[in-house]
């Protein structure tokens, strides 16, 4: 896969430090950002999902990401998870859906697999519906929970494919 990236080499060592202490099919945290390998996770996928993105959208050279809150947040397995949320667009301070799955490589340095979807499709910028504004975080978390499953997402990435832990 190549060398990993910073971001990625922090994503994964914080994932490390929380998995073990977590059983499959419990949450990683309580709330978003009230542990600090949490916030380290969120902070981390702030950068990598981006890169991950720029890699095959035109648009996502000019976007990038500003935080998160995840509806779902749980292991699903020895070395991976699962998110749902919401994440702040930083180009207008906008809420956008986001889903999540990844899994972290043996050696916890790199991710060895992940399939990620962000936005909702609508008339704005990049094709995103941009309806929400940072201070509606809770009507936004709301909708995109409502909407979960339904959701026709406007971007996805994936690495390799998946194998069993």
């Amino acid at each position: 896969m190549g060398e990993p990236s910073r971001a990625e080499e922090i994503l994964c060592g914080a994932l490390s430090a929380i998995l073990p202490g977590v059983a499959v099919g419990e949450s990683l945290w309580a709330a978003d950002y009230d542990c600090p390998e949490g916030k380290t996770v969120l902070s981390a996928l702030e950068f990598y999902l981006p890169a991950l993105l720029r890699q095959d959208y035109p648009h996502w050279i000019e976007e990038s990401l500003d935080g998160f809150s995840t509806v779902v947040a749980r292991k699903t397995a020895d070395r991976s998870i699962e998110m749902f949320g919401g994440a702040i667009l930083i180009s207008d301070q906008r809420w956008t859906p986001f889903e999540l799955e990844l899994r972290i490589a043996s050696g916890n340095e790199e991710v060895e697999w992940l399939e990620c979807r962000i936005g909702s499709p609508g008339g704005d910028k990049g094709g995103l519906d941009r309806h929400f504004r940072w201070r509606d975080k809770g009507e936004a978390i709301s909708e995109f929970e409502r909407q979960r499953g339904r959701i026709d997402w406007v971007f996805s990435v994936s690495l390799e494919e998946a194998s069993q832990d």
